[in-house]
């Protein structure tokens, strides 16, 4: 793989392997790994995902960089030409075929039971290969190659592959955008000329695949662990856990990370191995990190090797450092959690699950009509510029459509969103200067208590309520009561940590209250239990007389707040009440 080389300076160099490898071996991890024998992809495996014009144009041009190395007397020679951002040397084919079969071989490896997880040190990268070309550094997909393999295996059903390089990885979605077999689930920039101009949160599979593409556009750069954090708590695991893959392969960039030259993020080697336990939680813990971007060798080799100690170990060394989400987080996720929502079960009152079943492939499929008719014409569009590529024109991408998300009532969003910042804001530093705005309502400075916290959430909750709908006294009440419960329900969720001993006193605390149910769903892969309380007769209550079952309805999910209190506090101690005033 180290063949592969370019013109000086290009940041795609053999030293993102090398020194990937030599910091491993220099921790002793390496010495803790199980090491595969590499081996290169055949052409019945790459088949599978390129066309036999592609694999024919990569051999002879590496044929034909290795006769001009030759005559010249050099070890090798390259060429940029004809190509979207890639180079090509004389050990290119070899070299890709030993990335791409090396992802093969780890793959096969866990699938057998050989090893638990792996990590593929591979190059060059493969996210953006697409069927009839090389691009953005990438001559074949190994991630596409390697999911198309798995699922060819006895017993696989389903495989996800999840891509948390800074570039969005448009040639696995677009090799896998029409199979329900496959999971492709994508953060990364977008906009601004961000390469490769892919990824919006519209994207969302074709035909049979439909619904199992979910891109998470961030439109800023200078991301944190904290960012991606929220990401995963709410959009990847909800997603994850309804899909239950098989098998989960990550495309394993670093590009995000602080200092890399090109990404322009901050994440830390810390907060690449929390994701990486968190995706341990899934398949049986059967994960395959594949290597794509990363430019600065050293924060390179630091994140694989947390990455290595988790896959090891099973759980990070180390948390990240707790962070504020970046002012541009919250409206990017909540774009997508509005569109993901007609085909996934995410965050609604009462946790993972509690929103809208994804029964709604009708309706999305009626409602992207016009997207597919756009799809077609893309595809058209493709093939037109591979065309073009091929006679030496320079390759425009395709317009994509970005149709709106479908409404998302604000009460709901305000459930998802507190449950899952509170988690992330219970531990935040103090820290001096200006901060982004608050996750949720600014906490009033003499809070002491989680009943305060809980009347404060209260009030911001009747005042968002009757700002949404103040045509009708009786259906503000109403959305009030709905609005407080899905923030009582959020609260609560902090300050049950201590989950047996708060179920029990929360369903005894709410058994007595008319009109009022609790349900209780364990958070996946946390201690946390969330809290649902749901208003029985609600919308009758909004159709009465003068409102009075409205009013009634609310009054009692104040009462019941404050036996949420008490049972939290009694149940989680001390702990649970400061998570609570967070």
């Amino acid at each position: 793989m180290l063949a592969h080389r370019g013109p000086p300076g290009h940041p795609e160099r053999p030293e993102r392997v090398s020194e990937l490898v030599a910091t491993l071996e220099s921790t002793g991890l390496a010495d803790r790994c199980v090491k595969l024998p590499p081996r290169s992809a055949t052409d019945a495996e790459l088949l599978a995902c390129h066309s036999p014009s592609h694999l024919e144009r990569v051999a002879a041009m590496s044929a034909e960089l290795q006769r001009e190395a030759e005559a010249r007397g050099t070890e090798s020679a390259y060429s940029d030409e004809n190509y979207d951002s890639v180079y090509h040397s004389s050990g290119t084919e070899r070299a890709a075929r030993l990335a791409a079969g090396c992802v093969l071989q780890a793959v096969s490896a866990v699938l057998a039971g050989d090893t638990l997880r792996a990590l593929a040190a591979v190059r060059p990268p493969g996210h953006h290969a697409v069927c009839e070309r090389a691009m953005g550094f990438c001559i074949f997909n190994n991630a596409a190659v390697a999911a198309r393999a798995a699922l060819a295996t006895p017993g696989v059903s389903r495989v996800a592959v999840v891509d948390w390089d800074i570039h969005h990885g448009n040639g696995v979605q677009d090799l896998l955008y029409d199979e329900p077999r496959a999971l492709f689930l994508s953060l990364h920039r977008y906009g601004r000329g961000f390469y490769p101009g892919t990824g919006s949160y519209s994207e969302a599979g074709r035909g049979a695949g439909l619904g199992r593409n979910v891109n998470i556009p961030w439109r800023e750069g200078d991301l944190t662990d904290a960012d991606y954090q929220a990401a995963f708590l709410l959009l990847v695991e909800p997603v994850l856990t309804e899909f239950a893959p098989d098998l989960v392969i990550v495309c394993a960039g670093f590009d995000a990370s602080v200092d890399d030259p090109i990404g322009d993020c901050d994440l830390t080697p810390a907060g690449y191995a929390w994701m990486t336990e968190r995706l341990l939680r899934f398949a049986g813990g059967r994960v395959v990190l594949a290597l794509e971007g990363g430019y600065n060798t050293r924060v390179t080799a630091d994140c694989a090797a947390a990455c290595v100690r988790v896959l090891l170990e099973g759980r990070a060394a180390e948390a990240p450092q707790r962070q504020r989400l970046s002012p541009s987080v919250e409206p990017d996720l909540k774009r997508v959690y509005a569109f993901q929502r007609r085909f996934w079960r995410l965050w609604g009152p009462g946790g993972p699950g509690g929103a809208q079943a994804p029964d709604g492939k009708a309706e999305a499929e009626a409602e992207s009509a016009a997207a597919a008719a756009a799809a077609a014409a893309e595809a058209a569009a493709e093939a037109t510029a591979i065309t073009a590529a091929r006679e030496g024109v320079p390759y425009v991408k395709p317009v994509h459509h970005h149709p709106q998300p479908p409404e998302l009532e604000e009460w709901e969003w305000e459930a998802a969103w507190q449950a899952v910042s509170s988690q992330l804001e219970a531990d935040l530093p103090k820290t001096e200067g200006p901060s982004p705005a608050p996750l949720a309502p600014a906490p009033a400075a003499a809070a002491d208590s989680t009943a305060a916290a809980l009347d404060r959430l209260w009030e911001a909750a009747v005042a968002r309520a009757a700002a949404v709908d103040a045509a009708s006294a009786a259906s503000a009440t109403t959305a009030a009561a709905r609005a407080a419960a899905a923030e009582f329900a959020a609260a609560a969720a902090v300050a049950a940590v201590a989950a047996p001993a708060a179920a029990a006193a929360t369903q005894a605390a709410a058994a007595a209250e008319p009109g009022v149910a609790v349900d209780l769903t364990p958070v996946p892969g946390s201690d946390r239990v969330a809290i649902r309380i749901r208003i029985r007769d609600a919308g009758a209550g909004a159709e009465g007389a003068e409102g009075g079952a409205g009013d009634a309805a609310a009054a009692e999910v104040a009462a019941l707040a404050e036996r949420l209190a008490a049972a939290a506090s009694l149940a989680g101690g001390a702990a649970a009440e400061e998570k609570a005033k967070g």
